[in-house]
């Protein structure tokens, strides 16, 4: 109703794409809540699933890359820590004020 959409394209043994658009001008759209506690409850779910996360408003982006994030990790039990968690949460809520509404 408000021109955006979501599409899902799902591919055995290579995985699956979601792409969810919303056209935030549009006098209909609903808001789209905190997408910052979002993609971390996604991202940190399950470390063995891999993740690439895209957000996009007009010209700014951002991009979360689980893999990159656990290999840059000096162990990978890190991804569990709390204190690593906070700081991944950080980061999220920099990136996503970084994002001009």
């Amino acid at each position: 109703m408000t021109g955006g959409g979501v599409s899902i394209d799902s591919k055995e043994g290579e995985g699956t794409v979601v792409r969810a658009e919303f056209k935030k001008h549009h006098i209909d759209c609903q808001p789209i809540g905190n997408l910052t506690d979002t993609f971390f409850s996604l991202i940190t779910t399950d470390k063995n699933i891999s993740m690439v996360i895209r957000r996009v408003f007009g010209e700014d982006e951002y991009i979360i890359d689980t893999d990159k994030i656990i290999a840059s990790l000096p162990n990978p039990g890190m991804w569990e820590n709390p204190k690593y968690l906070g700081i991944i949460n950080e980061s999220l809520k920099e990136m996503e004020a970084s994002i001009k509404d």
